[in-house]
């Protein structure tokens, strides 16, 4: 039972704290799906742009091989999927640190009161 005592002790003091730590970890969570993301659009538009550029080239000079780069819509999918999840939870632990920080804000005001 003093186990239990000593650890609710140390989270209720330290509870600031901890949820600046959420905010953090939901925020490089968020930063780095997001940059995943649009690296996948990224890659997405510079495939198509190299479909587009050869097929010009091919029309307007003399015949060249046209690039067709396939799977790409697939790829952006996947990712959207994967990163999708990540981003939810990078949201819940800065909505849960934002909570927290707010609910002992209110509880030291009414306290002062």
């Amino acid at each position: 039972m003093n186990l239990f005592l000593a650890i609710t002790t140390f989270i209720a003091d330290n509870l600031n704290v901890i949820s600046l730590i959420f905010n953090i970890i939901g925020t490089i969570i968020i930063a780095f799906s997001t940059g995943q993301y649009f690296k996948s659009i990224n890659n997405a538009l510079m495939a198509h742009e190299i479909s587009l550029k050869t097929m010009f080239n091919s029309l307007v000079g003399p015949s060249e091989d046209i690039y067709n780069i396939i799977g790409t819509p697939q790829l952006t999918q996947k990712t959207l999927r994967r990163t999708t999840l990540w981003m939810i939870l990078g949201i819940v632990l800065l909505v849960l640190g934002f909570s927290i920080q707010l609910i002992l804000l209110l509880k030291t005001n009414t306290s002062i009161n």
